[in-house]
C-alpha cells in the first residue's frame, strides 16, 4: 500500500472525528 493512500485515510478519519466531536459538543450545547 503506498503512503500518499494511508495519509489521506488518515486524514479523512481524522476529519470524521472533528466532525463528530463537533457535533457531539453540539448537542451537549443544546441539551444544557
Amino acid at each position: 500500500m503506498n503512503n500518499t493512500y494511508q495519509q489521506l485515510v488518515r486524514n479523512l478519519e481524522y476529519l470524521k472525528l472533528k466532525q463528530m466531536i463537533q457535533h457531539l459538543s453540539e448537542t451537549i450545547d443544546f441539551s444544557v
